[in-house]
């Protein structure tokens, strides 16, 4: 098991973060994924993260933190899905060290602690900030590794439903038509990321974000 960001291999031009939420579905059609219409290109990359892997898309990446999640469903139907693949269709698993523990994953990363507002996130040995949804942990070791453009796709950060029609039975009557609690710390570490790296970061689909620029640029 390797670091992901010492491994290196996600420095591309372009890394797509996809979320669970609703509002990806419009554009998943869009997604230069494997096994669809419009094929991959050399210098992109799909990181699914969480729930996402369920999504009919084939990713090369599959992003993971809560150490709980193993206990849900979905889980297991991802780690089937990414074990009975296609030779050329190959999902690698980027696991923390808490779901790593006790399932194979090809790449683990490092974890510095919650954010907390008004703290610099100056990074260390390429650690990652938490506090702010594997979405963002995701942003960071993409802009770590040194892409150039993180989009991020059904990254809504609001309300309880997922692409797929269910519903997060944990946190619905809080998050419930309204706006997580994450959002201004996953805001801060953008603006952070933005001023200090080279990485420009959008988001294709509506979010409860307010510092990703709108994904506009066309596609290859």
């Amino acid at each position: 098991m390797l670091d992901i960001v010492s491994a290196g291999v996600l420095k591309a031009f372009r890394v797509w973060i996809l979320g669970s939420g609703p509002n990806g579905q419009s554009f998943y059609s869009r997604l230069p994924a494997r096994g669809t219409m419009r094929s991959i290109c050399p210098d992109e990359i799909i990181i699914a993260c969480n729930r996402a892997i369920l999504i009919p898309l084939f990713p090369q990446f599959w992003m993971c933190e809560d150490s709980t999640i193993p206990g849900q469903d979905w889980f297991q139907k991802g780690i089937k899905k990414v074990k009975y693949h296609h030779r050329d269709l190959e999902c690698k698993k980027i696991f923390s060290d808490a779901i790593a523990a006790k399932n194979k994953c090809e790449y683990n990363f490092k974890h510095r602690g919650i954010w907390k507002r008004g703290e610099d996130p100056k990074y260390i040995l390429g650690q990652t900030f938490g506090g702010a949804t594997v979405s963002c942990r995701a942003l960071q070791i993409s802009a770590m590794s040194g892409a150039t453009q993180i989009i991020l796709v059904g990254v809504d950060l609001f309300g309880a439903n997922y692409f797929d029609g269910a519903t997060n039975l944990t946190d619905s009557k809080l998050r419930e038509e309204k706006e997580w609690e994450q959002v201004s710390n996953f805001d801060e570490i953008i603006k952070w990321v933005s001023k200090n790296t080279g990485s420009k970061i959008y988001s294709a689909t509506p979010s409860a974000l307010k510092s990703p620029m709108k994904f506009q640029g066309a596609l290859p």
